[in-house]
């Protein structure tokens, strides 16, 4: 017995503390082939919508936070009226997702089906051949992977095939869940190809008009699409698998250490590289560290925790309070990941753990609250105690979020660049589920957190120092918030 209630515990606070949020969109791996034509009648079109949402209102600790339970209902009547044809899954994802999005939840959404996207691109498929931006409804071309080579970075693209731009961020805006449109922006910056696809099914000839850079004029093209591994290939990402989470440069003689931090995965390999990484900081004598978490999504806390044991030895926590909503999905997830079945005779004895007992028997429905701890940090000969410099942005978000609150609640250094994409009191971790027709998946929160300082203003992280990145200077390939954090260093003035 001794031995289930230790794993138990372990596990249940591991899964309460420290779960991995699935943050949109997901990529859906090894799962079985897809029909691209084939319709759903009617009467399954509605009964996914219906389980849609009795699914989100089972799980979600408080589903009309950011918007009104009345406006809803009529979205959801509005929207299930409508579902009087035969549709495909891309057809139906387009139809839904739009309601599911205006809950504002960033942890909460339908998830966009990239199963067919890849069919579609396997099959022969040609996608838009452009990497862009998107800047207050404006959308700007970061990189050109078509032949047309007029066609140059810094342009902006007012037309696709018609379609002005701004009409174009807009529809897609409306698809993405997320509580900050800077945050959703990012989520389009990455997908705005598959978004193109399977909202306005263009391609595969792509015809713009823009604003030439440098003729100064407005000027049009007509470009052909791509295939998926020219795209790849042409913009050096041949194994999008074989991806640095973390990475450590230096500038020695200026004493400059940057910890470029894209993803809090594989806790044991971080562990790993924050000792090797510290053990460099203290040989080379390193007075000022940049953290880097514009590009981190979020993941496991667990690793911001372990970074924070190096940079500061102040109590701290990431989260004030929990509220978790039991439901039978809960139960059932986190059964099936975190109990192996060979202990399923023995789970009634989680009963006897306070928080075993509140998520696996309380009745569904039940949101039960967890305070939170102060984190104590240890005695650590590499900690690093020269100046430490935060830079954030609109896709720092979930648990990268959480990391930088912390970081500003509790003054641990400078913060920069631009706010954060998740807030500063939200709701997160996820819950995943498949419709039962269409087979369309989603995650739902199942938490809420309170974190340090946090206030429920619809704010994320707030800069010490609001910088972004330049267009000059993205065509220069200049990096406008690490060269400002490098001169402010250099002038002492912070």
């Amino acid at each position: 017995m001794r031995l289930f209630l230790g794993y138990f515990v372990v596990s249940v606070s591991l899964f309460l503390w420290w779960g991995c949020a699935a943050v949109f969109p997901v990529k859906e791996p090894g799962l079985t082939p897809v029909d691209p034509v084939k319709k759903y009648p009617p009467a399954e079109l509605q009964s996914d919508f219906d389980y849609l949402f009795e699914t989100l209102e089972s799980v979600h600790p408080n589903l009309y936070a950011y918007v009104s339970r009345a406006k809803m209902d009529e979205a959801r009547e509005r929207t299930k009226k409508g579902l009087t044809d035969s549709l495909s899954v891309i057809d139906f994802w387009k139809t839904v997702t739009p309601v599911v999005a205006r809950l504002g939840d960033g942890h909460t959404s339908l998830w966009f089906p990239y199963r067919y996207w890849e069919a579609f691109l396997e099959n022969g498929g040609l996608r838009f051949p452009f990497n862009v931006r998107i800047e207050d409804r404006r959308l700007f071309i970061t990189g050109n992977y078509s032949a047309d080579t007029t066609i140059a970075v810094g342009d902006e693209i007012l037309t696709i095939n018609g379609q002005p731009a701004g009409a174009i961020i807009d529809r897609m805006q409306r698809c993405v869940s997320g509580e900050r449109t800077g945050f959703k922006n990012v989520v389009l910056r990455k997908n705005f190809g598959p978004f193109l696809w399977a909202l306005y099914d263009m391609g595969p000839e792509f015809e713009i008009e823009f604003n030439s850079r440098l003729k100064g004029e407005r000027l049009s093209a007509t470009v052909t699409g791509i295939s998926l591994e020219e795209f790849n290939r042409l913009r050096g990402n041949d194994n999008p698998q074989a991806k640095v989470f973390y990475s450590y440069t230096s500038f020695p003689d200026e004493k400059i250490g940057i910890i470029d931090f894209r993803l809090l995965a594989d806790r044991k390999q971080f562990e790993s590289f924050l000792d090797t990484t510290f053990s460099r900081i203290r040989e080379d004598s390193i007075r000022y560290l940049i953290i880097d978490i514009r590009k981190n999504g979020g993941g496991d806390s667990r690793l911001g925790d372990a970074l924070f044991d190096y940079i500061t030895d102040q109590p701290y926590t990431q989260v004030l309070r929990m509220d978790i909503k039991t439901s039978k999905i809960l139960k059932s997830f986190l059964r099936k990941r975190y109990v192996k079945w060979y202990f399923y005779p023995l789970l009634p004895l989680a009963y006897l753990h306070p928080q075993g007992k509140a998520i696996l028997f309380s009745r569904n429905g039940t949101v039960t609250s967890f305070e939170g701890f102060l984190h104590e940090p240890g005695e650590n000969p590499l900690r690093f105690s020269g100046e430490t410099f935060l830079l954030i942005g609109p896709n720092t978000f979930s648990s990268a979020n959480m990391f930088a609150i912390a970081f500003k609640c509790y003054d641990m250094g400078v913060v920069i660049g631009e706010e954060s994409g998740g807030l500063t009191v939200a709701y997160g971790d996820a819950v995943s589920f498949s419709l039962p027709n269409t087979g369309l998946r989603g995650g739902v929160s199942y938490k809420k957190f309170v974190h340090p300082c946090g206030k429920e203003d619809g704010h994320g992280v707030i800069p010490d120092y609001e910088v972004k990145q330049d267009v000059q200077d993205t065509i220069d390939g200049v990096d406008t918030v690490m060269e400002f954090t490098k001169e402010l260093i250099r002038s002492g003035e912070y």
